[in-house]
């Protein structure tokens, strides 16, 4: 496995997270501080940005917060009947499963219902149930802690490579297409591939707005942007799946005008591309347009041809540019915002 600067992070984050919270509680005889640990692994092992971890934290203090008042509530009033708990469990659990199932925030179920089996079956042992209700929330405590001042990582970064990623993606696809030296099948077999990479980088994609969106309350258009942007991808991947598996002849995919057209759409991915990437200091390509100032709508042209599968063709590939034209300007958008948190790296939700 290569070394990664980031897996080195979030492993050294994660590994002195936990020696400070297991000396603090050791140090302090917490009992049942194994659960402060425990918290850590969960909220800081599967999410990496300040949002991220930021919304894994809201999300289990709150089922840990309201399962304990309930829960508290329960025995101090039934006497802490085992009956009577048993009871109140049923309801508890019923109001999580009908709010939070099959929900974006079903952790708060999960850690509700843990927490409202811990605290109403205590064996008698109240006070243990509720200092593993502190240790939560220390543990809750001390991640937010390190993700904000050790090595922070923000979803709004993250966001500027994952869209540079798909544009890539899409670039691929097309030279993919005019790649003469390749058949049909084996052109096809690349598709699929670059195929299964977008879906996959769609799903961390959409992960990631959900946490820039707390990392920029300030600024909401930002997300805004980049799901606009995003729903274009989409738009210009349809549109190329199309091309692809339907307009497929070798006489089409080969022809002068098309691999034409096809140059000057590699030629907007790349100016797309290049606005994202300099923000992100990645490079991805060596050519670069040819006319970068001409506007992608001054590039359309009719071919010569009045086959039926030609106009087909050119429908589909000015189709394509439209959306780069507004995919462009959203990123525009996308940029300029984000310039504003270059010029002050250290704010946060704002």
């Amino acid at each position: 496995m290569p070394f990664e600067s980031i897996f080195f992070i979030r492993t050294l984050r994660l590994s002195l997270t936990c020696i400070i919270l297991f000396f603090i509680t050791w140090y302090y005889q917490v009992p049942e501080s194994a659960w402060c640990l425990i918290t850590i692994w969960f909220v800081m092992y599967e999410y990496t940005t300040i949002g991220g971890v930021f919304t894994k934290s809201l999300y289990r203090f709150t089922g840990t917060f309201l399962s304990s008042v309930y829960a508290l509530l329960i025995i101090y009033f039934c006497q802490n009947n085992i009956v009577m708990n048993l009871l109140a469990l049923a309801p508890g659990v019923f109001l999580y499963s009908y709010f939070f199932m099959d929900d974006e925030r079903s952790y708060i179920a999960i850690i509700g219902c843990v927490t409202l089996t811990i605290v109403l079956f205590n064996y008698n042992r109240i006070d243990l149930a509720l200092i593993r209700t502190f240790n939560i929330m220390l543990g809750i405590g001390g991640s937010l802690f390190m993700i904000r001042f050790f090595y922070p990582q923000y979803a709004r970064d993250q966001l500027i490579k994952v869209q540079s990623q798909l544009v890539d993606l899409l670039s691929k696809m097309i030279k993919n297409y005019i790649d003469t030296s390749k058949p049909l099948v084996a052109m096809k077999k690349n598709y699929g591939q670059y195929e299964r990479e977008i879906i996959h980088q769609a799903v961390v994609f959409h992960r990631l707005v959900g946490e820039a969106k707390l990392e920029t309350k300030a600024t909401p258009l930002y997300t805004t942007y980049h799901d606009k942007a995003f729903e274009h991808i989409g738009h210009v991947f349809r549109l190329t799946s199309v091309l692809v598996n339907y307009v497929i002849t070798d006489k089409i995919r080969f022809d002068p005008w098309v691999i034409e057209q096809t140059q000057l759409l590699l030629s907007d991915l790349q100016s797309i591309q290049n606005k994202l990437e300099g923000n992100t200091g990645q490079s991805h390509f060596v050519e670069r347009p040819s006319n970068p100032e001409k506007s992608l709508e001054e590039r359309i042209k009719s071919p010569a041809s009045k086959d039926q599968n030609t106009k087909f063709t050119k429908a589909l590939l000015d189709n394509i540019r439209q959306e780069l034209v507004l995919l462009d300007e959203n990123i525009r958008q996308v940029v300029v915002i984000y310039k504003s948190y270059e010029a002050r790296p250290n704010k946060v939700f704002q």
